[in-house]
């Protein structure tokens, strides 16, 4: 079998899944073809395209090109437009995910702010001649 006949055998294979999944009628809608083009495709005598079956992964499973990474592994879109975390399950929409570059600024500043007033804190207490196992001098040290 060359290059070109496995990657039709592979593409009527994950057509038949993906119609079974979606529905053979919601893909009649989605992709806006006659019943016996979607017949053809389930019976093997014609292969769809590329595109069909990245529409039909997408509708069916969320999944776009590229999210087949390990990394995006239960991560999927919903109908919604959203992107679903595997985590929260939670979705997030493009502003979402924006702002979690401030946010990280943010919570550097904080740190930063919370270093310095520790710093600040033990200075002073140490000039008022604090004793080291002070409760607030311990509770310092072991952060």
């Amino acid at each position: 079998m060359n290059v070109r006949e496995r990657r039709k055998a592979q593409a009527l294979e994950e057509i038949r899944e993906l119609v079974y999944e979606y529905g053979a009628e919601r893909t009649e809608l989605l992709l806006k073809v006659h019943a016996t083009t979607v017949q053809r495709w389930i019976d093997g005598t014609v292969a769809p395209s590329e595109a069909v079956l990245i529409a039909l992964r997408a509708a069916a499973y969320g999944v776009m090109p590229g999210m087949a990474v390990q990394h995006w592994k239960g991560w999927r879109f919903g109908h919604d437009g959203m992107l679903y975390s595997p985590i929260d399950k939670r979705g997030l929409w493009p502003s979402h995910i924006a702002a979690i570059h401030y946010e990280r600024q943010m919570l550097a500043s904080f740190r930063q702010e919370n270093r310095d007033l520790r710093e600040r804190l033990e200075k002073a207490l140490y000039d008022g001649n604090t004793a080291a196992n002070d409760p607030v001098m311990v509770t310092l040290r072991s952060r």
